[in-house]
C-alpha cells in the first residue's frame, strides 16, 4: 500500500501559483498524492505529465477512472500513449463518471 499513487485531472478556476507551478484559470491542472505536478491548457498533456510523474520503476498495474467530462478522443489518446509508453504494465480504463475529476489515476 505505501507504493500506491493516486492522481487527479481538474480545471482551475482561477489564476494561482501552487508548489512552484504557475496556473491560469481554466488550466488542467495534475495533482498527485495531494501536490500539484502539472499545469497546461491541453488536458492530454496534463495527463502525460502527471503519469510520468506517477509511475516509478516496479510499478505495474495503472488504473484510470474517466470523469464524466472528459472527451472520448482523448481517453482513447491517452489509452494509446499508455499503451506505447509502458507496454508491460497492466492498465484498465473504467468508466468513473466524477463530476469535479476528469480523470482519476492509481498506480500500484
Amino acid at each position: 500500500m505505501k507504493r500506491v499513487q493516486s492522481g487527479q485531472v481538474t480545471q482551475a478556476i482561477r489564476d494561482s501559483k501552487m508548489d512552484g507551478i504557475h496556473i491560469r484559470e481554466g488550466d488542467h491542472i495534475g495533482i498527485m498524492d495531494g501536490k500539484i505536478v502539472a499545469s497546461n491548457n491541453d488536458v492530454f498533456a496534463t495527463c502525460q505529465q502527471l503519469v510520468q510523474a506517477m509511475v516509478l520503476n516496479g510499478d505495474e498495474i495503472l488504473s484510470v477512472f474517466i470523469g464524466g467530462a472528459a472527451e472520448p478522443e482523448v481517453t482513447e489518446h491517452l489509452q494509446q500513449w499508455i499503451a506505447s509508453t509502458y507496454p508491460t504494465a497492466e492498465v484498465e480504463f473504467l468508466p468513473g463518471g466524477q463530476p469535479v475529476y476528469t480523470y482519476l489515476f492509481s498506480v500500484e
